[in-house]
């Protein structure tokens, strides 16, 4: 990545609360279709060398089997 794309993506500190919020409400969507879940997940955004590290925690009260697709 040159200097100018480098210092265009380190423009922002964090993101939007709509956009956590949205990001949030997918991710547990998805989240559902392999967990039963408990609660709702957390997204805790840190600075990087290279960007962001993004780390979601959420509470899991059991593991759903997955069907192998036809």
């Amino acid at each position: 990545m040159n200097g100018a794309k480098k210092m265009l993506s380190f423009d922002r500190e964090d993101m939007t609360e709509l956009e956590r919020k949205l990001f949030l409400k997918d991710f547990a969507a998805v989240a559902e279709e392999y967990f039963e879940t408990d609660g709702e997940p957390e997204l805790k955004t840190e600075r990087s060398e290279n960007g962001f590290k993004m780390t979601i925690t959420f509470s899991v009260r059991r593991i759903k089997a997955v069907k192998r697709p036809i």
